[in-house]
């Protein structure tokens, strides 16, 4: 199952990039800001970073990501 431990940056503005860290993210197949779904791209993924478009939005979000094995720990994202 995916594990996510730290986001890079936490705050943002959409349309940015974020790099998420953690584990088991190399078959990602799904990330959500609530329930927004991000852009993944695939050529910066490996099995500890995932890096995601931010999806439009507004607040506090929880992140997670989801696998075949099931979805993360959520970490909170704030826009600016």
């Amino acid at each position: 199952m995916p594990r996510i431990t730290s986001l890079n940056p936490s705050t943002g503005v959409s349309g940015n990039y974020l790099t998420i860290t953690g584990i088991n993210l190399a078959k990602v197949i799904a990330v959500n800001f609530g329930s927004t779904p991000a852009v993944i791209i695939p050529s910066l993924t490996t099995d500890t970073n995932l890096k995601v478009r931010i999806p439009s939005g507004t607040g506090t979000r929880s992140v997670t990501v989801t696998s075949e094995t099931g979805t993360s720990n959520g970490v909170n994202f704030t826009y600016r």
